[in-house]
């Protein structure tokens, strides 16, 4: 693990939750999540719908003493195994089968003899051998073939900004079966998930306001470590701000420098210049604010997490704002008027459609430059025509690119190839996953017109999920070079799900993999050049990545 990622751990653990009880008095809640997730998963008639699991958990949990008695917890399991009832079904089901992956399959907790009775043991193994055999209701898959989990049937409680305890605990308990049973990548979150439920309980069972419960949920589904953990709340969000600084930042030989100035009619004009280098923020130091956003920040690798970091300080809570910088010249101290977000919406949808940006173009030595990010599907065969005798074509992604892998792919290679293979969630036997039945390809067989010059990709921590995918497919290429920096390491479609009180978090829904195994998630993709932006280099308006690849391709290396 990354030193930045232990750190960030540890703050994790050490947030100040306000609560009463210690985990130890809490420590019944676990077999009682643990419990009622594995019904609404396994038990045919939960798993379909036809029962109101959320209203089962809460009206116990509003009756339940604050210190119930293991007597008291037996017997509510008790209840709930017969509130569910019958499983139905007469004809066991058979263990997973051989293509089935078991490395995130954890029921230990029907082990747990401090909790469950010998009796309510044999009723649960039972619905395993009964489980559910038809698509089910809370975690179904849009693609008869499999594919990420779809929660879109999970009830909202949009209007619980601050939900009452059973409903936290109803937040708690969702998100935490979900990774349970559905998240692919579970055997590569640091801790053991088990534990991260018994630092949670306390959290969210005494969260003192509502921001206290916001704050939980978001430090809760950061423990996934994982690029795709967007996490969205209102009242989460205007914490940090619904205003933002007109420019971007990146981490750049430990400081945080202003890389890009965002111009747009309706964003105010920057006081400061691309290059400076930000000292204050409203009388803060730079050091003891990126400090305070590194809980919240946590993605699948170091670089990701800086990446997030650099974006948060951008986010401010008000109109205007103090700071200052380190010019070429000087320190400088200024007002910086922010704008809020609506406004930025209109500024990247437009970014990415700007006519007088070229989506690709032919540069000095007969190299040729796409702009994964702007080419659009249906241009592959005009840019191919244009740029096909260079010397070699540099695919630009860092960025996201807009779907057009398997037509620049079928132009580009020489014959199809193999470039990624897939896991997805099981829902019929939750907690295991499956193999895709087959690897997908791209190009296409014995292509009598390929690409014969080089191809060089870049990349760097803004390129994820589909910018990974497309890395990959391109990849493929014979003896294509990647330059750049580590990717976000988070690849593959993305899954949410809510909680109460107008809480969305999302995760990676999709194991991806090379077709050799290799992974990808929290890894990324390691460059075979490593080159970073230097302060020189933005200040005098350099893409240094983009130079060492022309370099590159004018002067190879060994």
């Amino acid at each position: 693990m990354k030193p930045i990622l232990l750190l960030l751990a540890g703050m994790l653990s050490l947030a100040n939750f306000s609560y009463s009880q210690s985990k130890e008095e809490l420590s019944f809640m676990e077999p009682l999540c643990q419990t009622w997730g594995f019904l609404k998963y396994y038990h045919p008639r939960v798993a379909q719908g036809k029962i109101d699991w959320d209203s089962v958990l809460v009206s116990d949990l509003e009756k339940l003493d604050s210190l119930p008695s293991r007597q008291d917890i037996q017997d509510l399991m008790d209840h709930w195994i017969a509130a569910a009832g019958p499983t139905g079904l007469s004809i066991q089901r058979p263990a997973p089968s051989q293509d089935s992956l078991l490395r995130n399959l954890d029921l230990d907790f029907l082990n747990d003899s401090k909790w469950l009775t010998i009796g309510l043991k044999q009723q649960l193994l039972n619905v395993i051998n009964h489980r559910i055999q038809s698509e089910p209701y809370y975690a179904f898959h849009q693609n008869p073939f499999g594919g990420p989990p779809d929660f879109r049937n999970e009830k909202t409680y949009i209007n619980m900004v601050y939900p009452s305890m059973p409903y936290r605990m109803l937040a708690l308990f969702r998100y935490w079966n979900a990774i349970q049973y559905f998240y692919p990548y579970k055997y590569l979150i640091d801790k053991d998930w088990n534990d991260v439920l018994t630092a949670y309980v306390p959290q969210f069972y005494g969260a003192a306001d509502a921001k206290a419960y916001h704050d939980a949920g978001r430090f809760l589904t950061a423990e996934i470590l994982d690029s795709h953990s967007n996490y969205s709340s209102q009242i989460w969000s205007e914490a940090f701000g619904n205003y933002r600084l007109p420019f971007r930042l990146r981490f750049i030989d430990g400081k945080v420098v202003i890389s890009e100035l965002i111009q747009h009619n309706e964003i105010p004009q920057s006081p400061f210049t691309v290059g400076d280098i930000i000292l204050e923020i409203n009388g803060k130091a730079i050091d003891s604010l990126q400090k305070e956003l590194e809980p919240h920040c946590i993605a699948s690798n170091t670089p990701t997490t800086i990446r997030n970091i650099m974006s948060y300080l951008t986010f401010v809570t008000t109109e205007k704002i103090e700071m200052v910088v380190e010019g070429s010249s000087g320190i400088k101290r200024a007002q910086v008027a922010s704008t809020p977000n609506s406004s930025f919406y209109s500024y990247y949808k437009e970014y990415y459609n700007r006519e007088e940006v070229a989506h690709w173009r032919m540069m000095d030595d007969n190299i040729g430059y796409v702009d994964m990010g702007r080419l659009e599907q249906g241009e592959a065969r005009k840019m191919m025509k244009e740029l096909k005798e260079t010397q070699a074509i540099i695919f630009d992604v860092r960025n996201y690119p807009k779907g057009t892998l398997y037509e620049v792919c079928r132009l580009l290679l020489p014959n199809e190839e193999p470039f990624v293979k897939f896991t997805y969630p099981d829902p019929l036997y939750p907690g295991t996953l499956k193999w895709y039945p087959e690897v997908y390809k791209v190009g296409k067989r014995k292509n009598s017109n390929p690409y014969l010059g080089k191809v060089f990709i870049l990349q760097d921590e803004s390129t994820q999920s589909h910018a990974e995918f497309t890395v990959m497919a391109l990849q493929t290429f014979p003896n294509s070079v990647t330059v750049g920096s580590q990717t976000a390491g988070a690849d593959g479609n993305v899954t949410s799900i809510t909680m109460p009180g107008g809480i969305r978090a999302a995760f990676t829904g999709l194991g991806v993999y090379y077709p050799d195994g290799r992974e990808t998630q929290r890894i990324g993709i390691i460059p075979d050049f490593e080159i970073k932006p230097s302060l020189e280099g933005i200040r005098e308006g350099k893409d240094e990545v983009l130079e060492y690849a022309v370099d590159l391709i004018l002067n190879p290396k060994p």
